[in-house]
């Protein structure tokens, strides 16, 4: 502080007054700027310490905002430690820290830190997929969490707009589950969360995974028949479903020894199908299945009883006829698969 005169003068003060200038530093710049993982073993948060600066009457805390382009405050303390929650799943991010001084309502900053950079844990279930369903059950499953100490599987309820706990998996090893009580052909949603159990005994939810859309499967179909055959052709109908997107069509291919899609009709309401491209006087077996289709995949049904029916024979080509005296003898063409000729 330097006094530079004695003879002030100051309005509504008789006589002559000092006149003094104070002199202030900025607090030292903040050094040892650390990252810290949790102390309660959960991975969706940290800490960040540092050494206390001369001259600081409180630290602001600062976090580089990629959306923004710019560092964001995340507020101030008096302490030399500032615990950062409510971090996303395998991110970077970047922290600095500056100390000030208050005069009046006057903040005075000293310099950043050098910035210290955090990734988080990877704490989002990945990779969640079904595997398999039923007429009332699904099968899903999810890649390993390594920071998870369990998994809660939801499932979300349209009649009360929200997720619901379908199904709790402790240890982190068991990435499969299955889902039952479920109805026929319907969509289903899903997440899994992973969770970490804390120092205390208390679980504490991680990131949820991405909601997945699964679908049970059509119920089996009925009634499969024919109701036409002809030399290449055979036209199929069975009973229709009540739910669905639509059916396949499937035959015994001999050479692949399995069965094979050969025709799929839209539409749960439209049950027949006319099969063509056929052999001539050649037995098939077919089977149907409903399927329902969810987000571009096409779940399947339970396949129908097989139904075996046969082509005609082809039509006779116009046969010839010779005679050697009182006898004639009659000649055609043969046809592939016929049993006999009349």
């Amino acid at each position: 502080m330097w006094q530079y005169s004695s003879k002030g003068s100051i309005n509504g003060i008789k006589g002559s007054v000092d006149i003094n200038k104070y002199y202030l530093s900025k607090p030292h710049t903040v050094s040892g700027l650390k990252a810290n993982d949790s102390t309660n073993n959960d991975p969706t948060e940290f800490y960040l310490t540092w050494d206390y600066a001369a001259g600081a009457y409180r630290y602001q805390i600062k976090v580089f905002d990629e959306a923004s382009n710019a560092w964001v405050s995340l507020g101030t303390t008096n302490t030399n430690t500032k615990v950062i929650t409510g971090l996303d799943s395998n991110k970077e991010y970047q922290y600095k820290v500056r100390a000030y001084k208050l005069i009046g309502d006057k903040k005075i900053y000293g310099s950043y830190s050098p910035v210290v950079k955090y990734r988080s844990p990877l704490t989002k279930v990945t990779g969640l997929t079904q595997t398999d369903a039923s007429t009332t059950s699904v099968s899903l499953k999810w890649n390993k969490l390594t920071t998870a100490d369990g998994y809660y599987i939801k499932m979300y309820n349209d009649k009360k707009k929200k997720w619901e706990e379908a199904k709790k998996i402790s240890g982190n090893e068991n990435t499969t589950v299955k889902i039952t009580g479920l109805d026929y052909a319907t969509c289903y949603k899903f997440i899994v969360q992973g969770y970490s159990v804390e120092e205390d005994g208390k679980e504490a939810a991680l990131i949820d995974s991405a909601v997945l859309k699964t679908v049970t499967d059509p119920k089996k179909v009925g009634g499969l028949k024919y109701t036409k055959t002809e030399a290449a052709s055979i036209t199929l109908t069975w009973n229709k479903l009540d739910r669905g997107s639509g059916y396949e069509i499937l035959y015994y291919d001999k050479v692949k020894k399995k069965y094979v899609v050969c025709k799929t009709v839209s539409g749960k309401s439209k049950n027949k199908a006319k099969i063509t491209g056929l052999k001539s006087g050649t037995t098939y077996k077919f089977i149907v299945r409903g399927y329902k289709a969810v987000g571009g995949v096409k779940w399947k049904g339970t396949k129908s009883s097989a139904y075996s029916m046969s082509t005609l024979p082809a039509k006779i080509s116009t046969p010839k006829v010779t005679f050697k005296g009182k006898k004639g003898t009659l000649t055609w063409k043969a046809c592939t698969g016929a049993a006999g000729y009349e």
